[in-house]
């Protein structure tokens, strides 16, 4: 069970790994870290608590073993009634305390999976960023576009308007000429 508990571990730091690469925008870098750093604190966690329930565990055996041992000295009419209750008693604690200790490894893995989900949607948003990006550069390619056609139309405007007036200005002139040459 450890070895798959760290498989699975090393797996989301692996995918924890990949998904730092992938991501651009500093908050969801800063994001990533904090969910890192809650990862790394959760498999410390989980780490202690492993070693814990293998003492726990080895310890238990040692005394099962001592228990087997009093059982067969018991039947054989040797034990004493008061020190396996007492060993019995000392069973049920350690167990009762290996069960809770079984359920904050639950707690611990479902916090896991949480911050797995959280990196699915920091993905997503990722994406979502990326494609409002496209979006706006597109539309900044679309206003430069406009802004260009709207600058040739103008001085195409401007150098018509400027022949009009020239042109005016001429006819103008040749009409006062003509009036002067007949006075």
């Amino acid at each position: 069970m450890g070895d798959l508990a760290r498989f699975d571990m090393e797996k989301l730091i692996y995918f924890s790994d990949d998904l730092v690469k992938l991501l651009k925008d500093e908050k969801d870098i800063n994001t990533l870290k904090q969910s890192l750093q809650q990862l790394q604190t959760l498999l410390s966690q989980t780490d202690a608590d492993y070693k814990r329930l293998q003492c726990s565990a080895e310890d238990y055996q040692k005394k099962l073993e001592i228990c087997r041992q009093k059982i067969a000295s018991t039947k054989s009419g040797i034990a004493v009634d008061e020190e396996t209750d007492l060993l019995q008693k000392e069973l049920r604690d350690k167990l009762q305390r290996e069960n809770m200790l079984r359920d904050e490894l639950r707690v611990i893995a479902e916090g896991i999976n949480d911050l797995e989900r959280q990196s699915v949607s920091i993905e997503e948003h990722r994406q979502v960023l990326t494609k409002h990006e496209q979006d706006y550069l597109k539309a900044q390619m679309k206003l430069s576009l406009y802004a260009s056609v709207t600058s040739i139309i103008l001085r195409e405007l401007l150098l018509q308007e400027q022949f009009y007036y020239q042109s005016f200005s001429q006819l103008m002139l040749d009409i006062e000429r003509g009036r002067r040459k007949l006075l």
